[in-house]
């Protein structure tokens, strides 16, 4: 079969094109269409049966900075936790330190030690207007995105300026000598039904009998903090819904909430690593958000949607205060990672070919950002056919899946999500004919040579024969 290349936009892939198969209708599904069919992630594909595993830095300065980390929390914790005991034993049997500050401040000021000595870390604090903030105990509900395991270890090293309880997740109270403190000092437990990032259920009576503490914590003057995300977000530069839990419980009892956002703890430890590396974060904290006035059967989506925009102000914030640094390596690293950050580097720095090589290899999509210059760099278009290749491999192989699982029962039309940011739409109106649209941000197009192979593949299954090889 005769194939002719198509031009392409510098920003995209390749796409060839056929005129001969009839079975192919590039229009066949419209934008509409795939905006509101399910995406499958690509990333969380597998291949042959293996699962494709996440790469994680191991040079030497990474390998430096997880054992400082490590065994800095090796060492004090154990000693914290020795000063915490007459702490808590005088708390229980005598009444001493009834709020749990010191525990807590015990507790939080040795690992804040650990994070901020480690010489592989850079924090950044800024407050827009630090007057607003107590300066000794009150009842306050501070909430921030999540963006990393990294964000606890950092918003305790410096931006909080009183002792906050923490509501973490269960399994962290299972820590030696951490978890212990962390229960001692007050902290409320919290379980996830699943372990899976995106599944945020919970359970019930936990949820239950972690609201009833933290409403204790507020009656007697405490500060508490809150992830509304529930869990980390692998796409820091846009906040996932929030749940509702700490407005409600605002409006119950009268605190003012306190905005913070966040950006960089991603490059400290990134989401699906299992290890900290090497990074810089910054944290804005903003002004006190007053409840008075407000009622909780009227304002707890006009008070959550207030302070999810506040958030996303000053995360933006954050993110720009991120980028004014000095450290090639360090943006490298983050725009490896999130490659749209790319936009945010350009005032403070100035791009060579090799930064931008070395960019494209740690993530290819960081060349739908680039400058257009880098676009025809030889070294980079060759990248480009290699990760386009790649790319078809997973599409056919995700789709053989699909067809397997839907070809007794069409038609069906399933979107999938690429690894590289080509959306691709495959089509079955009937039990012989399949349609695949591959469609970018400019241009939709079809490719013939993945469809006929899918069609093959369609008709082998219809014929009793397996697929997946």
């Amino acid at each position: 079969m005769a194939q002719v290349p198509t031009s392409v936009d510098a920003t995209t892939p390749t796409i060839e094109e056929s005129s001969t198969p009839s079975l192919i209708h590039s229009d066949s599904i419209d934008s509409s269409t795939i905006s509101n069919t399910p995406l499958l992630n690509l990333s969380e594909a597998t291949i042959d049966g293996k699962k494709k595993r996440h790469k994680q830095d191991q040079s030497l300065s990474a390998w430096m900075c997880r054992m400082w980390f490590g065994l800095g929390l090796l060492l004090v914790w154990p000693i914290a936790w020795l000063f915490t005991v007459p702490v808590y034993l005088g708390h229980k049997y005598f009444g001493w330190d009834k709020k749990k500050t010191l525990l807590g401040k015990i507790f939080r000021g040795a690992t804040a030690s650990v994070v901020k000595s480690n010489p592989y870390w850079k924090l950044k604090t800024k407050f827009t207007d630090k007057s607003k903030l107590p300066k000794s105990e009150k009842k306050m509900i501070f909430v921030c995105n999540h963006q990393s395991n990294m964000d606890p270890f950092v918003l305790i090293s410096g931006p909080l300026p009183i002792e906050t309880k923490w509501v973490s997740k269960s399994d962290l109270f299972s820590i030696p000598f951490a978890g212990r403190m962390m229960k001692q000092a007050g902290d409320v437990p919290i379980v996830f039904k699943s372990k899976q990032m995106d599944d945020m259920s919970t359970d019930r009576d936990s949820v239950k009998t972690s609201m009833n503490k933290l409403k204790e914590h507020l009656k007697n003057d405490t500060a508490v903090f809150f992830f509304p995300e529930g869990r980390r977000n692998d796409t820091p530069d846009e906040l996932r819904e929030w749940k509702k839990g700490a407005f409600i419980m605002a409006l119950e009892t009268g605190a003012d909430i306190v905005p913070i956002g966040l950006y960089g703890t991603f490059s400290m430890w990134p989401v699906h690593d299992a290890l900290p590396k090497p990074g810089k974060a910054c944290i804005v904290v903003g002004t006190p958000i007053s409840v008075t006035g407000m009622t909780l059967e009227k304002d707890v989506d006009t008070l959550t949607e207030q302070t999810k925009v506040a958030v996303n102000d000053l995360m933006l914030q954050a993110r720009e205060e991120y980028f004014k640094i000095d450290d090639p390596g360090a943006v490298l690293k983050a725009i490896s990672i999130h490659p749209g950050s790319i936009y945010y580097a350009h005032k403070d720095l100035k791009f060579d070919e090799a930064f931008v090589i070395k960019a494209v290899k740690a993530n290819f999509k960081v060349l739908e950002y680039a400058p257009k210059r880098f676009r025809t760099v030889p070294t980079l278009v060759d990248l480009v056919e290699k990760e386009r290749k790649l790319e078809k491999s997973h599409l056919i192989n995700q789709f053989r899946r699909i067809i397997e699982s839907q070809v007794s029962s069409p038609p069906f039309t399933t979107s999938v999500r690429p690894i590289y940011g080509l959306n691709a739409t495959l089509t079955a109106s009937n039990n012989t004919d399949t349609v695949v649209t591959l469609k970018t941000k400019r241009k939709s197009s079809s490719d013939p040579t993945l469809a006929l192979q899918l069609n093959m593949t369609k008709r082998k299954k219809l014929n009793g024969h397996s697929v997946c090889h």
